[in-house]
């Protein structure tokens, strides 16, 4: 047992991300993984159980305006790269699925998140996992909605809602050097078996 007395942190100015996210199948992901470590500031994986789809976000420092080149990434970003649909689309899938499993009405999920969605779709049958799967099926179809880039500030950005009911384990492994064993998605695709 111990008592901190001090401690001193070291913080990093607001920056600017671009954050590309996606939706893409295990045997991608397996093949690209180095790849992706290698050419990606921030990486997070976000498997969905019961598909086999993973939602892969990354971000890296987005380019100064100042520069000739950080000018030309930044307005193709602006025009060309590729955006989200529209809120009410890319929830429509889970918002459906609540609809048709449950006497919800529409007005009263209307504002609801895809967390909070999730959470309200789990409440309806917990323990049958077929349900689950549905879930999974509706959210893995909500998250390619999804899918696009978007440049905002750093805290803006790192952070994300998790939803409340689901049991979410997040581990970060050290990132290993070119050759190692892919211990750490062995040991994912491990826990989605058991699942």
């Amino acid at each position: 047992l111990g008592v901190v007395a001090e401690v001193t942190l070291q913080c990093v100015p607001a920056h600017r991300l671009v954050e590309t996210t996606r939706v893409i199948k295990i045997d991608e992901l397996v093949r690209n993984h180095d790849k992706s470590l290698r050419e990606n500031r921030h990486l997070r994986y976000m498997w969905i159980p019961y598909t086999d789809d993973v939602v892969v976000v990354a971000c890296n420092y987005a380019p100064s305006w100042l520069s000739p080149s950080g000018l030309v990434s930044n307005i193709h970003n602006m025009l060309l790269a590729p955006k989200p649909q529209k809120v009410e689309d890319r929830l429509r899938p889970m918002r459906d699925l609540l609809l048709s499993t449950s006497n919800v009405q529409p007005n009263d999920i209307e504002s609801f998140s895809l967390a909070q969605l999730r959470d309200e779709l789990i409440k309806v049958n917990p323990l049958s996992v077929d349900h689950i799967r549905n879930i999974n099926r509706a959210e893995a179809e909500s998250w390619r909605r999804s899918q696009g880039q978007r440049v905002a500030w750093s805290d803006q950005v790192l952070g994300f809602e998790c939803g409340g009911q689901q049991w979410v384990s997040e581990i970060c492994f050290p990132v290993r050097k070119h050759g190692d064993e892919a211990g750490d998605l062995n040991y994912i695709q491990e826990i989605l078996q058991m699942i």
